[in-house]
């Protein structure tokens, strides 16, 4: 889907985004985004700009991250952080 929205412009993202719950960043999740950075940083482990927004939203909220990059997100986990992982193609 990443290379789709990519081409789509601006109003037809805003169409496709009506579909979708967006859910705003808060201070609770930039702090714990913060955290995973700064350990991320430390062990020298890199993974996707965004990624660490993301995972920190599933940690404040107590939901489950649903991925099929499981190993991506399992570096979090490996640094302590309480993120539970779900791989949609188990489901």
């Amino acid at each position: 889907m990443k290379r789709k929205l990519n081409h789509i412009g601006t109003a037809a993202f805003l169409k496709l985004a009506d579909d979708f719950e967006v859910i705003p960043l808060e201070i609770e999740e930039a702090a714990i985004a913060g955290q995973i950075l700064g350990a991320l940083a430390r062990t020298g482990q890199k993974i996707g700009e965004l990624d660490p927004f993301i995972a920190a939203t599933a940690i404040h909220r107590s939901w489950p991250l649903v991925t099929n990059n499981t190993g991506h997100y399992r570096r979090i986990v490996n640094l302590g952080f309480p993120l539970e992982l779900d791989n949609w193609r188990d489901v």
